[in-house]
């Protein structure tokens, strides 16, 4: 399990390396209707584009595995705060964390 670094900025993006591949994660606040969103991209552009960020669900389980990681991405509180997730409370040391789980990590979750 990987923990994903997350910026106090409202749109900004991390590259990181996943499966022993490169990717973009690009994180953006939606101030209209409260909710952070995530895209997923590689080399070759946008793979995923603006997955809403909802705790304690495997983020990709949705969307087919071709051209994504192996693994997924999943929000959780370590706190277990019934909060939702909001602009300020997402991060290393907020009570919501974003992680990457691998392929068995994800599959041991479901």
């Amino acid at each position: 399990m990987i923990n994903i670094p997350f910026s106090t900025l409202p749109d900004f993006s991390e590259t990181i390396t996943l499966d022993n591949a490169v990717w973009v994660l690009r994180f953006q606040w939606n101030s209209k209707f409260s909710f952070w969103s995530m895209s997923i991209g590689n080399a070759t552009g946008v793979i995923v584009d603006g997955r809403r960020l909802v705790p304690d669900l495997l983020l990709l389980q949705c969307h087919g595995k071709d051209n994504l990681p192996a693994g997924d991405f999943l929000i959780f509180s370590p706190n277990a705060t019934s909060a939702p997730i909001g602009r300020n409370n997402l991060g290393q040391t907020h009570d919501f964390r974003l992680y990457y789980l691998t392929a068995g990590e994800a599959d041991g979750f479901i």
